[in-house]
């Protein structure tokens, strides 16, 4: 139940004027619910783009590891001769 601004009347919901004084009410609107925003969903990678992704990853790293510095001319030539193994 509301009551009248005006004259303090308790009057029905939804009356836009007060059948005692005739004062003209305020309807509140109920507040419109803005809907959150959605994150736009991402496409599923095909098996194709996994492949793809998978093999650029595998080729990165094996440029990585083949990129190595060279370091036998800090050894002795002859103590790398002598001392052949095979592993």
């Amino acid at each position: 139940m509301a009551y009248c601004g005006k004259c303090g009347n308790q009057i029905d919901e939804g009356v836009k004027f007060c059948p005692v004084c005739g004062a003209a009410l305020q309807v509140e609107q109920p507040e419109a619910v803005q809907p959150e925003p959605q994150q736009p969903v991402q496409p599923e990678p095909t098996a194709e783009e996994k492949l793809q992704q998978a093999t650029q990853t595998i080729d990165s790293v094996a440029q990585k590891l083949g990129n190595t510095a060279e370091h036998s001319a800090v050894y002795d030539k002859t103590d790398a001769e002598a001392n052949k193994v095979m592993a």
